[in-house]
């Protein structure tokens, strides 16, 4: 009876072996491959993230440049400007400065927000000069061509006559060889005079609230 019961026991004893090795038979050695599989996806993550770096880079550099390329090149904001070696900051400076007139500085100025009758925003270069408690402004506006310069300082004249009407007087007078437009009002807003011609596609303009002599002396010793 003991030993029927021993092989009883022992038999249960190699089912249950069995039955383990066949719930697990590869059990210990599967484990390595997921673990190398959980390696190639970090290995993955890591690709896709140096990609984002590397084109985050780019983006910037790419970013960079362009903003670079547009401080060059956007300072006028005028569809009239072109590219014109002549026209320089240093043409508001004149040779010898009439002694009652200090140079204060220059500035960059658009045509239309200086009462001259000109709608459009040319962009120019405007030396500012001291008299006494006033100033007189030398500018040069530039234009694409000759004759769109000439176009525009006509529109000054008909926009002078059409502005002031009876009260307004348009003439020519001569500064340094040029036919100069000489515009008279006594109600222009920054003094009754503007003085202005054209140099190739430049349109150059003297004015301020101070007498016509100094005007036209200003206008002179530009040597334009």
């Amino acid at each position: 009876m003991k030993t029927k019961i021993s092989i009883f026991f022992i038999l249960i004893l190699l089912a249950a072996v069995g039955v383990s090795g066949c719930l697990s038979p590869n059990g210990p050695a599967d484990t390595p491959d997921i673990d190398a599989n959980t390696s190639d996806v970090d290995a993955d993550a890591s690709d896709i993230d140096a990609s984002r770096d590397v084109s985050r880079d780019v983006s910037l550099d790419n970013s960079s440049s362009e903003n670079s390329s547009s401080a060059g090149n956007g300072s006028s904001g005028s569809s009239n400007v072109m590219a014109n070696p002549i026209f320089h900051p240093d043409l508001t400076l004149v040779d010898s400065i009439p002694a009652s007139l200090t140079f204060l500085s220059t500035v960059t100025v658009k045509s239309h927000g200086q009462n001259i009758g000109i709608t459009d925003a040319l962009y120019g270069y405007q030396g500012i000069y001291l008299y006494n408690d006033d100033n007189a402004f030398l500018t040069i506006y530039n234009t694409n061509s000759s004759q769109e310069a000439r176009d525009y300082l006509q529109m000054m004249q008909t926009s002078h006559a059409q502005t002031y009407g009876s009260n307004s007087k348009v003439e020519t007078v001569q500064i340094n060889g040029h036919d100069a437009v000489l515009l008279t009002t006594s109600e222009m807003p920054n003094g009754q005079y503007i003085l202005a011609w054209t140099v190739d596609q430049m349109i150059v303009v003297v004015n301020g609230p101070v007498d016509y002599s100094l005007i036209r002396e200003l206008a002179e010793a530009s040597r334009l």
